[in-house]
């Protein structure tokens, strides 16, 4: 059975304007739930090299999906706009005379996430996005996946680096409890952040 957190009462007591002793506590009491659910958790399978196959895969998947959204972005960013106006004519053409001259500097990735709170650094590589409201929200939820999956790919690429840990002290037959509690731990990791609340993070 799970203990109650020893902070309980000091937790009710805080000054609620005192933001950094609340989120102090707050990840305390988050930290200390999560120990006591490993105590009380154990992996459905304790076969070291299926875990590590399972992480493999799913580490993979999420690296393929990765780049193929990053193909889509950086195809979005070469594209003319799908609802081009008469307004915009006189645009389209100089910046296509640009691109033709190598004068529009290719993005990076790290350089379009930054358009998510600064739309002017579309502008620098690609204005026609601004011009469709729709083409405009279809890249940034491209964004939005984007750094999704580099935060699932970065997560299953340290669950890897634990299943390797696994299989390595299981064929030399050491104790391997510790990197088990590891894994089930990352396993029940969550994360308040989401990308589209908080994309600089």
């Amino acid at each position: 059975e799970a203990r109650s957190f020893p902070l309980s009462a000091l937790e009710s007591t805080l000054d609620k304007s005192d933001k950094l002793s609340q989120k102090m506590i707050e990840e305390l009491h988050e930290s200390w739930t999560t120990n006591e659910k490993i105590k009380t958790r154990k992996l459905q399978t304790t076969d070291a090299q299926h875990l590590f196959n399972i992480f493999q895969t799913q580490k993979d998947l999420a690296e393929k999906n990765r780049k193929t959204v990053e193909e889509y972005l950086e195809h979005a960013m070469l594209a003319d706009p799908s609802n081009s106006s008469l307004d915009h004519a006189w645009y389209t053409s100089a910046y296509q005379l640009k691109r033709l001259a190598g004068r529009v500097p290719k993005a990076t990735m790290p350089e379009l996430v930054q358009s998510l709170w600064n739309d002017d650094r579309l502008c620098i590589f690609n204005v026609y996005i601004l011009f469709s409201d729709k083409d405009y929200e279809t890249f940034r939820a491209g964004l939005f996946l984007w750094l999704q999956l580099c935060v699932l790919e970065t997560k299953m690429s340290r669950l890897l680096r634990m299943g390797t840990e696994l299989v390595l002290s299981s064929e030399l037959g050491k104790d391997n409890s510790q990197i088990k509690d590891s894994i089930i731990s990352a396993l029940l990791e969550t994360r308040t952040w989401t990308a589209t609340d908080h994309p600089q993070w």
